[in-house]
């Protein structure tokens, strides 16, 4: 009976350590998604298994489990480099709940190409991807060119592109040049860039800055300028022609990445 009472104990222990191996593992190092639909294609294809490094950018923890709310309440753990243009990582969608407000949403993920960092500035020309820190192509040129030929009737979303204004004027063909706001930019409000800008405001503020009378109100306040207190990402597919990406829903809180996708 001794015997019979060691070995349930032993296999008793086994299992815990097995059960906090696979807690442990998908939290704190990687963890593994699938690709849905044909927005990464070639290089991922819908149904593909892919791991997602969360040692790059650090682990995110979350300080409140309850996920009805659509505020993200986490930190994160140190990482051991940031993102970097090119990188292809698995991200929350930032309006998971509403589109015209960023909001987080548990398990609603995009796995998409980094094409802008905090800091870069971006743009398509004629279809065509650039960075300006950036000399090598970014992303599937040869989807690219196909992008130049194809008429808007064969473009599955919207060809107009966000901030979706016509002070921009903006398409999935031509866009910007466009800068990634990043912790402690400061840009100078006027009608223009508060459009532009206007959903990461109210992300960090809780409130929808508004233009009123001439003048720019953030926080309910007037303003001037306005200094970002948080880093943002944009993010493209590589099959530009099907692809609901950065060039529909705008920015990426650093916060809502989580984390790189292993080669």
């Amino acid at each position: 009976m001794d015997k019979l009472f060691k070995a349930i104990k032993h296999i008793l222990s086994i299992a815990v350590v097995l059960a906090s191996i696979a807690i442990i593992i998908p939290v704190f190092f990687c963890d593994r998604f699938i690709i849905k639909g044909d927005s990464m294609s070639p290089t991922y294809l819908s149904g593909d298994y892919i791991w997602v490094n969360k040692l790059c950018m650090g682990p995110r923890i979350y300080t409140d489990y309850d996920f009805d709310s659509p505020e993200l309440k986490s930190f994160r753990l140190p990482g051991f480099k940031k993102l970097k243009v090119g990188d292809v990582a698995v991200f929350n969608v930032p309006y998971g709940r509403n589109r015209e407000k960023i909001e987080f949403r548990i398990n609603y993920v995009y796995a998409k190409r980094c094409l802008g960092c905090p800091g870069d500035t971006i743009g398509i020309v004629n279809s065509i991807y650039y960075n300006t820190k950036v000399s090598t192509h970014i992303g599937c040129l040869s989807n690219q060119i196909q992008l130049q030929c194809t008429p808007e009737s064969m473009i599955p979303y919207s060809i107009a592109a966000y901030p979706f204004s016509y002070d921009y004027n903006w398409t999935i063909k031509e866009l910007g040049p466009l800068v990634i706001p990043y912790k402690g930019m400061v840009v100078d409000l006027d009608e223009k860039t508060l459009t532009l800008y206007a959903h990461a405001i109210e992300y960090e503020t809780g409130i929808k800055p508004h233009w009123q009378d001439g003048e720019s109100y953030v926080n309910g306040s007037l303003a001037d300028v306005y200094e970002f207190r948080e880093n943002y990402y944009y993010f493209i597919g590589d099959n530009v022609i099907d692809s609901k990406d950065s060039r529909c829903f705008g920015f990426v809180p650093e916060d809502y990445i989580i984390g790189k996708v292993v080669d």
